[in-house]
């Protein structure tokens, strides 16, 4: 019989209304006890779909302690290729590609960047920083321990910081105006400076910022070259990964760190195999004899990554990088004096009409480049709108005659030697511009460097670009563009800029930059840097290279390895599984730059399995709406059957006799 009119299950509760609905149908006097029973019966199977589906069961097994996202495995071993061998593992001398993976798989810094490029806690758990941004608080992993058994404290944080004011890498430049660090107990640092300086903070995540062992370097750090601290594989460090063996210009082998503190890697071990050859290197990937090529320590051609994207069996991730590649001019006092028009922007921009660098990224390079202007579109100041100098040889030859260089009998107006450093496709990009200088009258010698050799002679080395009028540079570590400036900035880092520009419009454009953290602020700081980079022209930009990375279809968590490349805590991230949702063949886009607007930022420290988690929460929360749906299409189903009943026996005619009063 139908429920009682004032039944409170049906008038007084927050049914949901279609489900009401639907219950009251059922109790009409056209819907027979058998079709009543069949239609309950299907309406409890939908709403045990929509009770699974909508989270009320994941709620009670994450209170139960049961975990309903299927973990990354645990074990296995991946062999990498790599271009280049690293030399040395020591961050504060070694700033290129293939140190950048090593070190920061040994070591830990006080910040990192997690996938979406935030700033998140590594050794520090949290910290803050004063409005002023002249003093710095960090409270440090209580579980950090260094692979020699003894804790990480606040005392190895304080000699590092200190000690590495004194070299020449980034996150030295970024502590000159350090005064003091404080340790008020063993996981607290104070770190003191005498002006703002928004630049350690973005340095803190970059490249050659990981906190050494103070019982180790202490006293010893200036003989790096030849302190076994440095050489492997006797490393102690912090980090994800032991190195467990290391023969240079061979191999490097790592096992996973089971005291980590951000939580063991899922990987057993890796073993680095150093192949110069890119063409080796993807004949051992296609031939399955390694699980993932290292990208950044190759120069890909277009046929390269074309072959590659042709291997729908392979895993292909192209990331644009954060280093626009760049022509710079020198202005050093002995270059001036050999080439004085250095100083004239009209021979500058001559160079700029000079060269074609669409036709660079589109037929020489066959679009695996992305465009770019002074800073890469990674690092979140880009302006795509900035105006540039369009290719024009004609002009280029008029300006060449207007500053003096004139065509001689061979048509030469001009000899020089540009150095460059052999990656991110500039073999052929500098082919290229070779060809394009000559059209004009400019011979070009080209001179190329591996990574370690050009970064001391012609970056960091204390001749800068010595007498070469030209050289060809990348020039950031990470996505905030303070980290970029090492270029055009001579008052924050005067040994990195190597060609010694110094703009004093710009220069104290800097300077306001390192007063803030607010990334809106640090916009309009840059758009007007650009403009005046425009006019001044110390550089020429031509593109910014994408990140290769190319694996077995096994090899799983790219997609948290690669967002930002200088951060290989990452390594961590890899595992070894069958692939979810991967595409054979994939372009990611970078995400937007990191800026931090608030006086007090905390964060937890990075966990291993936070990135591969997402991933398979999302697949989990994709296949659950799925679910939901459907269950919700059933009932609705259920419903209209049963209105389409009780309409049809409405309307059906009587067959027995007819009612009769009595």
């Amino acid at each position: 019989m139908p429920p009682p009119k004032n039944d409170k299950v049906f008038h007084r509760t927050k049914f949901p209304i279609l489900l009401r609905f639907g219950a009251k149908l059922l109790w009409r006097p056209a819907i027979d006890a058998a079709m009543r029973s069949t239609i309950v019966t299907f309406l409890s199977i939908a709403l045990v779909m929509i009770f699974l589906s909508s989270g009320l069961v994941n709620g009670i097994a994450g209170a139960s302690g049961r975990v309903t996202a299927t973990a990354p495995p645990i074990g296995g071993s991946l062999t990498v290729a790599t271009g280049e061998d690293p030399g040395l593992f020591m961050p504060w001398v070694t700033e290129t590609l293939p140190n950048y993976v090593f070190d920061n798989s040994i070591w830990a810094k006080l910040l990192t960047l997690n996938a979406q490029e935030q700033i998140v806690g590594d050794l520090a758990q949290s910290w803050t920083q004063s409005a002023n941004l002249e003093s710095f608080v960090f409270n440090l992993n209580p579980n950090a321990m260094w692979t020699d058994g003894v804790p990480v404290t606040s005392a190895d944080v304080e000699w590092d910081l200190l000690a590495a004011k004194n070299t020449t890498t980034t996150f030295g430049t970024a502590l000159q105006h350090l005064v003091s660090v404080e340790t008020p107990t063993a996981h607290e640092v104070i770190v003191n400076f005498s002006s703002p300086t928004s630049a350690f903070i973005f340095a803190n995540y970059e490249s050659s910022n990981d906190i050494l062992p103070e019982q180790i370097y202490n006293n010893t750090i200036y003989s790096y070259s030849t302190n076994p601290a440095d050489l492997g594989p006797f490393v102690v460090g912090d980090g994800p990964f032991i190195m467990t063996h290391y023969v240079a210009g061979q191999s490097i082998s790592f096992e996973a760190n089971p005291n980590y503190f951000g939580g063991r890697p899922y990987l057993n071990n890796m073993t680095f195999l150093i192949i110069p050859s890119l063409t080796t290197a993807i004949a051992e990937l296609q031939a399955d004899q390694i699980g993932l090529i290292f990208g950044p320590t190759y120069s890909f051609t277009p046929s390269a990554i074309t072959q590659l994207e042709q291997d729908k069996s392979l895993n292909l991730q192209l990331v644009p990088g954060e280093a626009p590649i760049r022509l710079a001019f020198n202005n050093r006092t002995q270059a001036l004096q050999q080439y004085p028009f250095l100083a004239n922007v009209d021979f500058r921009e001559a160079i700029a009409y000079a060269i074609n660098d669409s036709a660079i990224i589109s037929a020489v390079l066959n679009n695996t480049v992305a465009p770019s202007s002074f800073y890469a579109e990674d690092q979140g100041v880009y302006d795509p709108n900035l105006p540039t100098i369009p290719y024009n040889p004609s002009m280029a030859e008029q300006l060449l005659n207007d500053v003096g260089l004139t065509p001689g009998a061979n048509g030469v107006r001009l000899s020089i030697t540009i150095p460059y450093y052999g990656n991110f496709g500039t073999a052929n990009a500098m082919a290229a511009v070779q060809q394009m200088l000559q059209a004009v009258g400019i011979d070009v010698t080209l001179v190329t460097a591996e990574a370690d050799t050009f970064l001391t002679t012609y970056w960091e080395g204390p001749n800068g670009f010595g007498t070469n009028p030209i050289v060809l540079v990348a020039g950031a570590t990470g996505p905030n563009p303070l980290s970029a400036d090492t270029l055009y900035d001579s008052a924050y880092y005067p040994v990195l800029n190597g060609g010694n520009v110094s703009i004093g419009a710009v220069n104290a454009l800097f300077t306001e930059a390192q007063a803030t953290t607010n990334q809106t602020q640090l916009t309009q700081i840059y758009d007007n840097i650009q403009q005046l980079l425009a006019q001044y022209l110390p550089a020429i930009p031509l593109y910014t290279a994408y990140h290769v990375f190319a694996a077995q279809s096994d090899v799983q968590g790219l997609n948290t390895f690669v967002p930002f490349t200088y951060e290989y805590e990452g390594l961590a991230q890899l595992y070894l599984g069958q692939a979810v949702n991967t595409q054979s063949s994939s372009t990611s886009a970078s995400i937007s730059s990191t800026g931090i607007s608030s006086t007090t930022v905390s964060s937890n420290t990075v966990v291993t399995s936070s990135a591969t988690s997402t991933t398979t929460t999302t697949t989990t929360t994709t296949t659950n709406s799925t679910t939901l749906i459907a269950a919700v299409v059933v009932v609705i189903i259920i419903v209209v059957i049963a209105a389409v009943f009780v309409v049809m026996r409405r309307r059906k005619p009587a067959t027995g006799p007819p009612a009769t009063n009595t």
